[in-house]
């Protein structure tokens, strides 16, 4: 078994960066490909408060959850079989002619739909153990369930709370940024001020915060993984 400790990233002052991981049971690339789905990324991370040392032991951790990330391999599979199984079922609906026939589709129909909920399910309690054992007993799960679920809006806002109406206008207002920017024009005042008020809130503003300290640093991590 692989422990936090066996991780091992030196970041160096010089441009020269050296990497060294022990044996484990899911090696650098599976465990930086599976944290980058779960939507463990460097900008998650960080937005969390995860600084190179942390990031280490939480991916090491990732990394000794090999039963689990194979039991949601294998969901995975069985979903995908099973939609593969649901679509020719529907195609054969919708050509049966014989009422006696459809009805026996049917009911395959309605079988594999429940199978395939049911392997949703599973996969969904994989994942939340999965980041579980990424983000430990220091940080809130539900936080980081929702700062890891993929979205339009970037990591560092995905922290605060936001009801729909809130990230509808903070997406539109950082759109409106990036378009200003990419023309080498002013941001309007009115999205500034939107946007002043959004970076504003604490938990925007720590998060922030915690990007400018530690991105660049997991971004070189998870690099070294590939």
């Amino acid at each position: 078994m692989t422990t936090a400790a066996n991780w091992i990233i030196v970041l160096s002052s010089v441009p020269a960066i050296t990497c060294s991981f022990a044996r484990a049971d899911l090696n650098p690339s599976e465990t930086r490909t599976i944290a980058i789905e779960l939507g463990a990324t460097p900008e998650a991370l960080s937005s969390l408060g995860f600084t190179l040392s942390t990031a280490q032991e939480a991916l090491a951790r990732l990394a000794e959850q090999e039963p689990t990330v194979a039991a949601l391999r294998q969901r995975q599979q069985e979903v995908v079989s099973l939609r593969s199984t649901l679509a020719s079922l529907n195609r054969e609906a919708r050509a049966a002619s014989d009422p006696a026939e459809l009805n026996q589709i049917s009911a395959q129909i309605v079988q594999k739909t429940a199978e395939v909920d049911a392997a949703l399910g599973h996969m969904q309690v994989a994942r939340a153990q999965l980041i579980t054992a990424i983000v430990g007993p220091a940080t809130d799960a539900i936080l980081a369930h929702r700062v890891f679920e993929a979205g339009p809006l970037p990591a560092a806002y995905r922290v605060a709370d936001l009801n729909a109406s809130q990230r509808s206008e903070l997406q539109s207002a950082l759109a409106a940024e990036r378009r200003a920017l990419a023309r080498g024009e002013s941001v309007p005042q009115s999205v500034q001020q939107t946007l002043v008020g959004f970076r504003s809130m604490p938990a925007v503003s720590m998060a922030l915060g915690y990007q400018s300290g530690s991105l660049l640093e997991l971004q070189h991590l998870f690099m070294l993984m590939d």
